[in-house]
């Protein structure tokens, strides 16, 4: 499949990579928007997050459900989903307390893990909210809304 992927520090291309399989708690999904952000710009020159390079881009995307693994329930084939980027342990302090935005190993799709500027993308099921049929430009625009609805006042 065709990706964009940054290779290493400041290096950025299109490549040809395999498709992902998902585990048994993923699904995969064929990406049908991604939105582009400051913060892409700022992981490939290394101001923003840990990312080991090479990594595919991309925390602001929706798609649909094309596969999904053996323990995941709620999902099938031909649902439409966004992706909630944000990958927090569950264990820390800030996520024991409901608050894991602050997870002390906070990573994200397209950070941290690959992400949603390739055709598909293997995503853990609990990270996916079904859009019914909100059109996927619309959808992408969901983590940037959240940001701004919760960096307020």
């Amino acid at each position: 499949m065709k990706a964009v992927v940054y290779d290493a520090l400041g290096s950025v291309g299109l490549s040809d990579i395999d498709v992902p399989k998902p585990a048994a708690d993923e699904v995969l999904i064929r990406v049908e928007a991604s939105g582009v952000c400051h913060t892409d710009i700022e992981i490939l020159h290394g101001g923003y997050g840990n990312a080991d390079f090479p990594l595919v881009p991309g925390h602001e995307y929706a798609g649909t459900v094309e596969e999904v693994g053996a323990d995941v329930k709620g999902f099938k084939a031909g649902d439409r989903v966004v992706v909630d980027p944000n990958l927090s342990c569950g264990t820390c302090r800030a996520c024991r307390r409901g608050l894991t935005n602050l997870c002390e190993t906070l990573g994200a799709y397209g950070v941290s893990t690959n992400g949603g500027f390739a055709e598909y993308s293997t995503v853990k099921a609990e990270n996916l909210v079904s859009i019914g049929d909100m059109p996927f430009d619309m959808a992408a625009l969901a983590e940037p809304m959240g940001c701004v609805l919760n960096g307020g006042p």
